[in-house]
């Protein structure tokens, strides 16, 4: 598979989802105390009953046709309150009101469409609809809560609710420490089931695939497919505990693979996916940072910066833009996480960044254009503390390279660098020998073809 990166496409995320806040109640009963009065108020009107010593859970939450009682049994109540509202033409009630009894708590829901109040969720349609709702009960007021969109702290869930329920939990009054989690039911309808972390309702779900660089992938001899890429979509959390990559909005320049990561280069950033997730660009969960989360850098420079290309080293990271060149590497040797990687600036060298850099055994190549002619480059690593070595190649034919050259390839294992000019037709050849501590000697060629190239790349060999 090869990625293709179309450099004048601004990158955007999926629409947002969806989302009517406060169109969903629930009411949870915590303990059950005999002839006390458990109070819900609706739109305003409240509705009370009184718990029997011969009442159950089941029986004040869950609706049974065969046995009503108005003033025991809360999900009878307000069923009939609701009805009695619709009846008198009270707006606050307009709509279609879903109630559904679970074994402690009971879900309201309401949409739109023919007033009715029905009990099984499943029947739930139409669009979603607001509505205010509060609750109390026992002696302190704290055997029957109710809440809405998000509860305060995990303990607050109900044991059971429908299918795909997502709640948020605020943890504290910051939202750095809010995440979000959704019941997945066993049958994936309702009733026993889990709660699981999930995305928030009301972010994007993920990139969107258009705008993103695509595949070109190899499907057997002589075919190819060229398609978007399938990216992984947001699993957890929001904007703020999960932000969106630091390239959407704007281009992207370059795409690699480096310490087991898909990257990406955009503005003056660096972005790596998750470690062995290759297109995964979002946190795996909002309650903890892990190792192989994502890796979003600002290469932080004090001139403006477009990164344009980066080389893989030994020593780290290599990235390439018009002025300067960075390094990015793990403070921890053994792996780059969002924790340990650092960049940190090697040289001030202007480089033509329509001519990506090259490898050339265990230096990288670059050009860069003055007025009238072109220079060649090498830039070689030396320890993280260290300044790299950096050698103008070209300096013994100074001005003898014309500046229109606009290729670059090379084979290091016999020691060429090609340059291309494609409007002149001619390749510009460097040839050197290394005795494994310097160059012993170095020549340059100039070759002209009969026709007009069009690239140039040594392949084995």
């Amino acid at each position: 598979t090869t990625i293709i990166t179309n450099k004048t496409v601004t990158t955007a995320m999926q629409a947002a989802g969806s989302f009517v806040s406060g169109s969903v109640a629930t009411l949870k009963l915590t303990s059950l105390i005999e002839a006390s009065a458990y109070e819900v108020q609706i739109q305003g009107i409240t509705t009370t009953v009184t718990a029997q010593n011969s009442t159950t859970f089941d029986d004040m939450l869950i609706y049974d046709g065969s046995s009503i009682n108005t003033t025991h049994h809360l999900v009878d109540a307000i069923k009939a309150t609701i009805e009695a509202q619709q009846s008198a033409s009270n707006a606050n009630f307009a709509g279609k009101w879903h109630l559904e009894g679970y074994t402690n708590s009971l879900v309201i829901k309401r949409t739109t469409g023919t007033n009715a109040v029905v009990t099984d969720y499943s029947a739930t349609s139409g669009t979603d609809v607001t509505f205010t709702v509060s609750a109390k009960g026992g002696s302190s007021n704290t055997a029957l809560q109710a809440f809405q969109d998000d509860v305060n702290d995990a303990s607050d869930l109900p044991a059971e609710s429908f299918h795909n329920h997502n709640l948020r939990v605020n943890n504290t009054d910051s939202a750095n420490d809010d995440y979000h989690l959704k019941y997945v039911a066993y049958d994936s309808l309702r009733g026993r089931g889990y709660w699981k972390e999930t995305v928030a309702r009301d972010v994007s779900p993920g990139l969107n695939a258009a705008t993103m660089p695509y595949q070109l992938e190899n499907t057997g001899t002589l075919t190819f497919a060229f398609n978007p890429i399938t990216w992984k979509a947001r699993e957890a959390g929001d904007d703020v505990t999960s932000p969106v990559p630091s390239f959407i909005g704007f281009p992207v320049q370059a795409s690699f693979f480096y310490s087991n990561r898909f990257g990406l280069l955009s503005q003056d950033n660096v972005i790596f996916g998750v470690s062995n997730d290759t297109f995964n660009f979002f946190i795996k969960s909002a309650l903890t940072q892990v190792d192989s989360d994502p890796i979003d850098l600002n290469v932080s420079s004090v001139r403006p910066v477009t990164l344009s290309d980066v080389l893989p080293s030994p020593q780290g990271l290599l990235l390439f833009s018009a002025r300067q060149q960075f390094q990015v590497y793990s403070t921890d040797v053994s792996i780059l996480t969002p924790t340990t990687a650092v960049i940190r600036t090697l040289s001030n060298y202007e480089m033509a960044t329509d001519i990506a850099p090259v490898d050339v055994g265990i230096t990288a190549a670059f050009i860069n254009r003055v007025p009238g002619y072109s220079k060649l480059f090498t830039m070689q690593l030396r320890d993280v503390e260290q300044s790299p070595l950096v050698v103008d190649i070209s300096k013994v034919v100074l001005e003898w390279i014309p500046d229109t050259v606009d290729g670059l390839t090379v084979s290091p294992q016999n020691s060429v660098i090609m340059l291309i000019d494609r409007a002149t037709s001619y390749l510009y050849l460097y040839r050197y020998y290394n005795n494994g501590e310097k160059d012993l000697f170095q020549s340059w060629t100039k070759w002209q073809l009969t026709g007009t190239i069009q690239t140039a790349d040594i392949i084995n060999d």
